[in-house]
């Protein structure tokens, strides 16, 4: 009877399609590599497949003809050549699962209405993904944009996780692709916020948006992420999703598809070694030490030549210019590692800010004079003028850059002998104590008057001198 015929068809179609998917889903879980006896779930879903297609042919072959009852035939003999090779551990997962993705394709090539590679919300198959990579190209369209969120939307259903939001445009303050996410979890309406892959519109391709959806794995899982483990997570996809025919090398080699050396590293990284010894005295990190430190040397010697060459309005003007351009090369300029582009908004920053120091009281005066002799100049096309209002003169600028030459100093002085000590002179003898027969004698300038008979007394009306015997 064709009616039950058709009704039993229908249930091993049924039967067949959801077997491939549970078989596949299995292998997705399983550990790379693995051979043993933890895929024989797998083993019991490729049976029950093979026993559906079985029951199919005799089916079909009432219902749909010949021809659809070979394909079930053929289909059957596929199913088991991989069950045996699964019993006898011959065929890794990620093998199993290109086996598996073949089978189905099959499957659906006869049986259409179980083809979902057409859905643009579940997913993405094996052929929009290899029509991608055929198209991508350094510029991609609105079509390839809608592709690569079919990509997104079938790993994130491959792994079980949300679907991450992606934006279609170069990376902030980086460029290229990147994933990033708030550092202090968030949520909004009750939403735990996973962060955004971005995606360059004119430059992305598959194997960026697998490497970035593996940093967004990792994050969710909370399992240990690295540049490393993203290249092999994308590495590996990109062999699974385009088995045949597809030039992995030059995917691989795409000229904004940033590795670990071009993309997270720097020119000034590499100068962490240099703060190693003073980063473990004080027990802080090289890296830290070096982001801190180095931007700040090197304005500070850029500045240094900036004011031996120009004047204090010069200075400030090309320091504010420099900034700029700084400013812009880390913005714009793809290809720059993301240390580098720190660096460089940093010494920006340094040489941006220094010409506020020409508002201080002390230099406004200068300041304005100098900004009204410039003004006047340009407004006469005064080129002399102009140069001495920005830049100093030669005697200058050759005294700024003129080493000091130091004079040896001159020889301490000899000092002079010291004379012997003198020896203290004898002490004086002792005057004799005049007494009552004892007249001194007497130099006088006037007249003396005596009184006899008593001892003499001098009495002076004028200078005298005593003579002692």
């Amino acid at each position: 009877m064709p009616g039950n015929e058709a009704y039993f068809l229908e249930y091993n179609k049924d039967n067949i399609f959801k077997g491939l998917i549970q078989a596949e889903t299995h292998l997705r879980h399983a550990k790379p590599g693995q051979q043993d006896e933890g895929l024989n779930c797998v083993v019991k879903h490729l049976a029950e497949i093979e026993g559906e297609a079985d029951e199919a042919v005799s089916h079909s072959l009432v219902v749909e003809g010949e021809e659809v009852a070979n394909k079930f035939r053929e289909l059957r003999d596929q199913v088991r050549q991989l069950r045996k090779e699964f019993q006898k551990g011959k065929i890794t997962p990620e093998e199993g699962i290109r086996r598996l993705r073949r089978i189905r394709g099959f499957f659906e090539s006869f049986n259409p209405e179980y083809d979902i590679s057409k859905c643009d919300t579940c997913g993405a198959s094996e052929e929009v993904l290899k029509a991608f990579f055929q198209k991508a190209s350094p510029v991609v369209g609105a079509g390839l944009q809608r592709s690569a969120l079919g990509l997104v939307k079938y790993l994130a259903a491959r792994y079980n996780v949300p679907v991450p939001k992606v934006v279609f445009q170069p990376c902030p303050g980086v460029g290229g692709a990147c994933y990033m996410y708030p550092v202090a979890s968030s949520s909004k309406d009750g939403e735990e916020d996973l962060g955004v892959i971005y995606l360059d519109p004119k430059t992305f391709n598959p194997h960026q948006i697998c490497h970035e959806f593996a940093h967004y794995l990792h994050r969710v899982r909370g399992e240990e992420d690295s540049e490393e483990k993203a290249n092999e997570f994308a590495d590996r996809m990109m062999k699974e999703l385009f088995p045949e025919g597809f030039k992995y090398s030059e995917l691989k080699m795409h000229k904004n598809d940033y590795s670990v050396k071009q993309y997270r590293g720097g020119m000034f990284e590499k100068l962490d070694e240099m703060y190693k010894p003073i980063g473990d005295l004080f027990k802080i990190p090289a890296s830290d030490l070096n982001r801190a430190f180095t931007p700040e040397v090197l304005g500070t010697i850029t500045e240094m030549i900036v004011d031996a060459v120009f004047t204090p309005l010069g200075s400030a003007l090309i320091d504010l210019l420099t900034s700029l351009g700084l400013t812009f090369a880390a913005g714009s300029v793809t290809g720059i590692s993301d240390t580098d582009r720190k660096f460089l908004v940093e010494m920006a920053g340094h040489l941006g800010t220094r010409w506020i120091k020409l508002l201080s009281p002390a230099a406004l005066g200068s300041t304005m004079s100098a900004a009204r002799s410039l003004g006047a100049s340009l407004a006469k096309l005064d080129v002399n003028g102009i140069k001495n209002a920005l830049i100093k003169s030669p005697a200058a600028i050759a005294a700024a850059f003129k080493l000091p030459r130091f004079a040896p100093p001159a020889p301490a002085p000899t000092p002079a002998p010291t004379p012997p000590p003198t020896p203290p002179a004898p002490p004086a003898a002792p005057a004799p104590a005049p007494t009552a027969t004892m007249a001194p004698k007497y130099s006088l300038d006037e007249k003396l008057v005596a009184v006899p008979e008593k001892p003499m007394v001098p009495r002076l009306t004028a200078k005298y001198t005593l003579e002692t015997p």
